[in-house]
């Protein structure tokens, strides 16, 4: 792989990426970063690129822009990553890249994308807690003062665009409807940059799909990154970014209001992405 074509991991978030994350980072010649970081399994840092949590923002409004931020703020210090540490691979893992899709390959056009998904009513559940303050904040949370970390990753959290019939409706919707949202936008935009990357260059996998020996060998194969069987079983018997506070119970036991809210704004990314569910809304497929 040429040093300077990396490859990107999108997501919603809350889709087992740290886990990816320190498999695929092993070997000695592979830098792997987790919105910006180098993770182990139990805390964050050192912060080898900046986040891009405020350009989150401003691609997903000013999606014009979004060329421009990454030749400025990560063609060059990828290229000088490669060129310092003798790399010859470079993940990039953050949910803050999903505007920046299209963009991504236009500004690497040799990179690859390995985009995960996952069953949305799972990610409200895990990105809707109430850990004060949140050590790892993705969703909304109820209302309440958010500490220095929260704000920040706030301000660049997406929102409904200005003019649109969700932002007319925002201030209306409780933190479950906008999380469910913030999942069903998330997967829209992603999929909709796909639509410009060859599709040889492009993974899609589901979580669960993933969550498996064979699944995260086929995605480290498809980086050319080569990890044997036992490590992959070994690593998913640790829990990693495990959220113990969730609010909701599991979404099989959710009352007829939350069901219907999750089913007027998510139901159709949700059949999308291959999600099915029967009548008592039990899943009964999911696509790889």
């Amino acid at each position: 792989m040429n040093t300077c074509a990396p490859t990107f991991v999108v997501s919603t978030g809350r889709c087992a990426t740290t886990l990816l994350g320190l498999l695929l980072g092993e070997a000695d010649t592979t830098l792997v970063l987790n919105e910006g970081q180098i993770r182990d399994a139990l805390c964050q840092g050192p912060q080898v690129l900046k986040a891009l949590t405020l350009e989150n923002r401003i691609a997903y409004e000013e999606p014009d822009l979004a060329v421009d931020i990454l030749r400025e703020k990560r063609q060059p210090q990828i290229a000088q990553l490669a060129k310092e540490r003798g790399l010859t691979h470079y993940v990039e893992i953050a949910y803050y890249l999903c505007p920046f899709v299209a963009a991504l390959q236009e500004v690497f056009p040799d990179s690859k994308i390995v985009y995960v998904h996952r069953d949305g009513r799972d990610f409200v559940r895990s990105a809707y807690v109430n850990e004060v303050p949140d050590p790892m904040p993705v969703g909304y949370t109820d209302p309440r003062p958010l500490d220095a970390t929260e704000k920040f990753v706030a301000m660049g959290r997406l929102a409904p665009l200005p003019g649109s019939l969700q932002a007319a409706q925002w201030d209306t919707y409780t933190p479950f409807e906008k999380n469910v949202w913030l999942w069903m936008e998330t997967n829209r935009i992603i999929m909709e940059g796909l639509r410009s990357w060859p599709e040889a260059s492009v993974m899609t996998i589901a979580m669960k799909n993933m969550l498996t020996p064979e699944g995260l060998m086929d995605v480290a194969n498809f980086m050319n990154i080569h990890t044997p069987l036992q490590r992959t079983e070994a690593l998913l018997k640790r829990k990693i970014n495990s959220r113990n506070s969730r609010i909701l119970t599991h979404w099989s036991t959710w009352d007829t209001e939350h069901r219907d809210a999750f089913k007027r704004l998510g139901q159709g990314m949700l059949q999308t992405l291959g999600y099915e569910a029967n009548e008592n809304w039990q899943v009964a497929q999911c696509c790889s």
